[in-house]
């Protein structure tokens, strides 16, 4: 299942259980909901699940008790990121800010999400989320002469969609920023600098969204004017983009 995902069913088959309507409680842990559950024999039950939007990702457990009957699952249910967009952000270099706005999943009409746009910092321009929604990562090239070679981070509230800054960003880049992506894993933040011939490699903390540096970033390219990094959907590799020396005549 997927995060925010409602009215999900589910069937479950068991051996030599004693399942009873009314008696048997189903559990997938912290951020589940059993809307329902069904008991369509001694071995069989259909549950309805809501998943909390900021659900955790990954396995779980799932038990079904009756009385003292305990029958558990390891590992019998996923929760997934989302793969549905209900919100936009765009980010302005003036006033150095990113609104925000929530999608209509029927109309896909934006309304404002309370308190946008939020503060960013110096010369915000492009933005990457991550995979499962959680972290926004934004570029700051800095006003014209004052670079600032920096991110800002903010972890994104599940259920409002507002922003609010990591402790400690803006975080280094140790370029000058001009883009930036991150991986499908959900790891790794790659940004390229158009004025130099490096790009960089920050890791991301999944608890807090916090960036440090890979070792060694930033990393000679070969190349200037970069402008764009994409990496391939398997997570292995990393390309960058160059239309040759920005500041060239």
């Amino acid at each position: 299942g997927q995060q925010g995902q409602t009215s999900l069913s589910i069937n479950l088959s068991g051996q030599f259980t004693h399942w009873v309507q009314g008696t048997t409680v189903a559990t997938f842990g912290v951020g589940i909901t059993v809307a329902t559950l069904t008991v369509n024999s001694a071995t069989s039950v259909t549950a309805t699940l809501n998943i909390d939007p900021s659900a955790v990702l990954g396995g779980r457990n799932v038990s079904l008790t009756t009385i003292t009957e305990v029958v558990t699952l390891t590992n019998g249910f996923t929760v997934q990121p989302s793969t549905v967009s209900t919100r936009l952000y765009a980010a302005t270099s003036a006033p150095n800010a990113i609104s925000a706005y929530g999608i209509n999943p029927t109309t896909g009409a934006l309304t404002e999400i309370a308190g946008s746009p939020f503060s960013a910092g110096s010369g915000s321009t492009y933005l990457a989320l991550t995979p499962d929604q959680r972290f926004l990562y934004s570029t700051l090239e800095g006003a014209q002469g004052a670079i600032t070679n920096n991110v800002a981070a903010f972890v994104v509230n599940a259920s409002t969609g507002v922003l609010t800054p990591i402790a400690g960003a803006p975080f280094s880049a140790g370029i000058n920023p001009v883009s930036l992506t991150v991986d499908p894993t959900g790891r790794f933040v790659f940004l390229v600098d158009r004025d130099s011939s490096k790009v960089a490699a920050l890791i991301i903390d999944g608890t807090t969204g916090a960036l440090t540096p890979v070792p060694e970033s930033p990393f000679e390219a070969g190349a200037t004017g970069f402008f764009y990094a994409a990496v391939e959907p398997g997570g292995r590799f990393v390309y960058f983009a160059s239309n040759g020396a920005y500041n060239s005549p």
